[in-house]
């Protein structure tokens, strides 16, 4: 596409005005350019012959008579009527004699009424074709006299000469704006689709109506991610896809995404059999991702027309995303519904032969698979057992066994490494025929580790759609474990609790752990902590006011309302987390794996429920009710040690008492290095 950077007006802007006259309608249009002493067509349309010029193979033919007629109309300043070597009619008009007589106007493909056959059957046999078939193609083709060639080539002289530059520069701009002004109108609609499709294919009847392009392809990244496809089209044949293989990056190269016109073999190898002459490619991206391509074809357009469509290109880029972002925020908002449901229920499990069958049910269900083994070391540490199955005969998987390093489940437990397979039988890990009882070639093997101890393995195959699994599902499969873990340690912890009741680790009053046993417990979710690079949360809980009330009512209410208080804070509390009992009215809570926003929720459920309680004669304190305030520190935020992080709950509780009790405060470190304290929320009942 030739243009004169320095001109005001572009000649291609040109031979778009001229299109826009109805009694041009049944014209071929070209516009010749002579440069140097050469001349040459520019643009897109390089010949008014259409179809013709490739059936005749006239083009060299007929090029010595299209440059005389153009060279004798800008050498004379004057138009032109002429008959090209195969007797169709055309005419030639100098533009713009003010400055720009290098570029003229052509037009043609019309032909006499009645036709030479000597000529056309002479043409036929030069050009080895039908004869008859040239015959129905020129029949096709506008009739016209040499006369009234001449009458319009006069009449576009006479156009041409009665404008002044500034005049046809305002018409364009005008129309410039009125396409501006429908893009953006358009750039609206777009926005306000209602889904993904809706806004391609609007877009793609906009850009074909606004700037008439024959054919538009829009082509956007499959939905697995695998290659691009067309999701819209329009003048194109029903066949046209992107080539098998083809990765439109290749057109992009060097992250510059500019657009990228194509011609002849190029384009044929992206679009094969679309037939077109050329096609341009405009990116469709997202900051350094690209989506896919808005592909114009057989378009003659200017670089500012291309700038208004690469407009739409960018609000359909825009709509994209969001969409795809909402899909994922959906996508995501499930799976973390139903993991925290998954989550709950293992952490609700009793025992631990409930909690294997609920971890590898649960795994199976987030995964969607129909198959699945959880295999747990022996004593002696040297082989397998499944201790719970899905998809296999319970006498089967009550006599497996399987010895450490031999066996794909047996592999894992040695290495304590996950495998993750997509094809049993390809996979160079395993390359292994797959057996007769499995559905799908794909499945994860991951260890269960407790305090960084190997102590069996998860098995899960079979996907309930038949495809592989992938690193996402590992990810998923990840968290159930990390979860199960936890439940394991704290199954584990309550049976040593059980050894050490000689020691006296629990309230003989309440039920709870005692302080004595927080220390304890404290260090050791510390030290797992330290070791998985998690948080954890120290919430500090005082009654409000309680040896008033201890006072006013005697002990045995006290007991009464310290017994409940526990019964409180245990249902308000995760399986996973530690109640103690510390003071007199005092306890304290262990949320291991809490954020600072995550531990607010658990203290100030704790706080709403303990106010909405009803406690015996709590009506004779000053404030008509017993309630609690509550301080929190988070590790490593506020503290390394238990007895830092034990500090520092304590005087965020001391904070919240003195500013009126019935509230939760967090601690946290001020920015020159000391420490303050700030209330997360003030929620003391008027």
């Amino acid at each position: 596409m030739l243009h004169d950077e320095t001109m005001m007006i572009k000649p291609l802007e040109l031979l778009e005005f001229f299109r826009s006259y109805e009694f041009l309608e049944r014209y071929s249009l070209v516009l010749y350019c002579r440069r140097g002493g050469q001349v040459f067509p520019i643009g897109p349309a390089s010949h008014v012959c259409g179809e013709l010029v490739n059936d005749l193979k006239c083009g060299e033919m007929c090029r010595t008579a299209f440059e005389n007629a153009v060279n004798f109309s800008l050498g004379r300043n004057k138009p032109a009527a002429f008959r090209c070597r195969t007797g169709l009619l055309n005419f030639a008009v100098p533009l713009l004699p003010d400055g720009l007589v290098s570029y003229c106007l052509v037009g043609g493909g019309l032909r006499e009424k009645s036709v030479d056959l000597t000529l056309m059957e002479s043409l036929a046999k030069s050009c080895n074709i039908d004869a008859f078939a040239l015959l129905e193609k020129l029949d096709e083709l506008p009739v016209a006299s040499l006369a009234e060639i001449k009458q319009t080539a006069a009449r576009v002289f006479k156009i041409i000469s009665s404008f002044h530059r500034e005049n046809l520069h305002s018409r364009l701009l005008d129309r410039s704006i009125d396409r501006l002004n429908a893009v953006t109108a358009v750039s609206v609609q777009v926005d306000r689709s209602g889904s993904a499709d809706e806004a391609i294919d609007l877009l793609n009847e906009a850009i074909g109506i606004l700037f008439d392009i024959p054919g538009i392809a829009i082509v956007l990244r499959n939905d697995d991610g695998g290659g691009f496809s067309i999701r819209a089209a329009s003048g194109l044949p029903k066949e046209a896809a992107i080539a098998p293989g083809y990765d439109i990056r290749e057109l992009f190269p060097d992250d510059c995404c500019k657009d990228a016109a194509l011609t002849g073999k190029e384009m044929d190898c992206l679009f094969p059999g679309v037939g077109s002459g050329s096609v341009i490619c405009l990116p469709i991206q997202s900051c350094d991702e690209l989506l896919g391509l808005v592909a114009l074809f057989d378009a003659e357009l200017h670089q500012r027309d291309i700038r208004l469509v690469e407009l739409l290109i960018g609000r359909l880029s825009s709509k994209l995303m969001l969409v795809g972002r909402k899909e994922i925020q959906a996508r995501e908002g499930y799976l973390q519904g139903k993991l925290l449901s998954i989550m709950d229920s293992i952490s609700a499990t009793g025992n631990k032969e409930e909690l294997y069958r609920t971890i590898l049910e649960a795994a199976a269900e987030l995964l969607q698979a129909s198959s699945g083994s959880l295999m747990l070391l022996d004593d002696d540490g040297r082989s397998l057992r499944i201790k719970s199955a899905i998809g296999m005969s319970p006498r089967l998987a009550r006599s497996m066994k399987l010895e450490i390093g031999s066996g794909i489940a047996g592999k894992v437990v040695a290495s304590g490494q996950p495998m993750l397979v997509n094809d049993i039988e390809e996979d160079k890990r395993v390359g292994i025929r797959n057996r007769y009882r499995f559905k799908t070639k794909s499945f994860i093997s991951a260890p269960l580790k407790v305090r960084g101890n190997t102590i069996g393995v998860l098995n899960i195959s079979d996907r309930k759609d038949g495809g592989s699994f992938t690193k996402h599902d590992m990810g998923l499969l990840n968290s159930v474990l990390n979860q199960a873990v936890l439940v394991l340690e704290r199954v584990e912890s309550e049976e040593k609790a059980d050894m050490l009741e000689q020691l006296s680790v629990t309230d003989p009053l309440t039920g709870l752990f005692n302080e004595r046993f927080l220390e304890l417990r404290l260090e050791e979710e510390l030290s797992r902590c330290r070791r998985r690079e998690e948080k954890l949360a120290v919430v500090y809980v005082d009654l409000d006011d309680f040896a008033c009330y201890n006072n006013l009512l005697g002990c045995n209410n006290g007991d009464v309302a310290l017994k409940k208080c526990a019964s409180v804070l245990k249902s308000s509390s995760r399986q996973m987390d530690t109640v103690t009992r510390v003071a007199e009215g005092k306890f304290c809570v262990i949320v291991p794996g809490a954020s600072a926003g995550e531990s607010l929720i658990v203290a100030e459920r704790i706080r709403n429920k303990i106010e909405g309680a009803a406690f015996p004669g709590e009506e004779h304190l000053s404030s008509g009710r017993l309630t609690a305030s509550i301080g929190i520190s988070l590790f490593p935020d506020n503290g390394e040690s238990g007895e830092g992080l034990l500090q520092a709950a304590g005087t965020a509780l001391e904070r919240a008492k003195c500013a009126g009790g019935n509230r939760v405060v967090h601690f946290t470190v001020g920015a020159a290095g000391g420490s303050k304290v700030v209330p997360i929320c003030s929620v003391a009942r008027q």
